[in-house]
């Protein structure tokens, strides 16, 4: 039997298209709860300006500078990093990419799922860094999506 895990979003969106589980959805208050099975690995979307830091220093948002947040931000959101479970969250970050230009995925190991932050009103983050050795670039120099497309 699959080891399964419970993961509180506040975003009816992402809910709505994590149909590929094939697991129940219940609300919760104003979030909803999505059984999902354990991840052992997690993604990161950010800017390809980011990624000499991220070579250099891993993922931490102590460092941002280079680039604003993936929304747009020009200070973090959150006291942390946020991760994607799934191909599904990652073009999610990818399409909300206001970054003014290309963004890069990389994958995310050395985590326990029991460290994220799942917040009701928004994404799961991981509230520490990243060092440099868990972190792996696997799609590179994405374009921004055209609104009009």
């Amino acid at each position: 039997m699959e080891a399964i895990r419970v993961v509180v979003l506040g975003h009816i969106d992402i809910i709505a298209g994590c149909r590929s589980f094939g697991a129940p959805y219940l609300p919760i208050g104003t979030g909803r709860i999505r059984q999902t099975p354990v991840v052992t690995r997690y993604f990161h979307v950010t800017s390809t300006l980011n990624r000499a830091s991220i070579y250099a220093h891993g993922l931490d948002w102590t460092r941002m500078g280079a680039a604003c947040g993936i929304a747009g931000s020009r200070s973090p959101e959150q006291a942390g990093c946020f991760l994607c479970l799934d191909d599904f969250e990652i073009e999610i970050f990818i399409r909300i990419n206001n970054t003014g230009g290309p963004v890069d995925v990389w994958e995310i190991s050395g985590v326990d799922p029991t460290e994220l932050v799942s917040p009701r009103d928004g994404y799961g983050y991981l509230p520490r860094p990243v060092a440099p050795e868990h972190v792996s670039l696997v799609r590179r120099d994405i374009a921004p999506s055209d609104p009009h497309a």
